[in-house]
């Protein structure tokens, strides 16, 4: 059985750095979505001038945009990479059963808000528009689909 510990070993053994692993792994799980440093400090429970560090190092590299606006920074994975795929593919096949899950709600467009319940097994999926089935939510989970305006007004 894989544990979250082992998931980062494997990714920090191939990225040289526990902070690097982890920083990596958020912007590979949810590649779409732009996080500013304090977003990325109480994802990856590190110091903030960890983050810091590694997300300058992946700038430099080229993998990550970086912009402004007011006083925030903020970074995004550049998904036009040409090993994109091959590296998110890599990371989400080592990651946790939980991980996958939250990497597929991610990527798909319809879905915004997605609950899972204290079991681990309950999900309520909010959508534009249902019915709506993600064809990538893995099996094993009671999904109940609902949509965006049906749960605003509930």
């Amino acid at each position: 059985m894989t544990t979250k510990s082992n998931h980062i070993d494997a990714l920090q053994a191939i990225f040289g750095s526990h902070a690097r692993a982890e920083v990596f792994r958020v912007f590979l799980i949810d590649p779409a979505r732009a996080y500013y440093q304090r977003q990325l400090e109480r994802a990856t429970k590190l110091p903030l001038r960890a983050v810091q560090r590694e997300l300058e190092k992946f700038v430099e590299l080229g993998v990550l945009y970086r912009w402004t606006e007011g006083r925030r920074a903020y970074y995004q994975m550049d998904t036009r990479l040409s090993y994109f795929s091959e590296l998110r593919a890599f990371v989400l096949r080592i990651s946790s059963e939980r991980l996958q899950l939250r990497a597929a709600l991610a990527a798909d467009p319809a879905v915004r808000v997605a609950i899972l319940d204290a079991s681990g097994k309950g999900l309520l999926v909010v959508t534009d528009a249902t019915p709506h089935r993600s064809a990538a939510i893995p099996r094993g989970y009671a999904v109940r689909e609902i949509s965006a305006d049906t749960f605003a007004a509930a």
